[in-house]
């Protein structure tokens, strides 16, 4: 699935940095994902933050976790080591 990602005039995708994230049951049937970030850099440098929320069902919130978790070991492996 490729999903549209926002982007400036010359087309580079906009990215804002993670400042946190809390995840709460809800109902006991779901997750919520409260995700904080700053929006532009005078928000980063006074804490002044932005949030949003997402509702996922557990199926989808263990697919996130595992694709999380693929993305960044294959972050964390040295180029090198992946160059035969």
């Amino acid at each position: 699935m490729s999903i549209p990602l926002k982007t400036d005039e010359v087309g580079n995708a906009i990215m804002y940095p993670l400042t946190g994230w809390e995840l709460r049951p809800v109902a006991d049937i779901e997750l919520m994902i409260g995700i904080e970030y700053a929006e532009t850099p005078e928000q980063y440098q006074t804490a002044e933050r932005r949030t949003f929320q997402v509702v996922l069902y557990p199926e989808q919130a263990a697919k996130l976790a595992e694709d999380l978790k693929s993305a960044v070991t294959s972050l964390l492996v040295p180029k090198s080591a992946t160059i035969q």
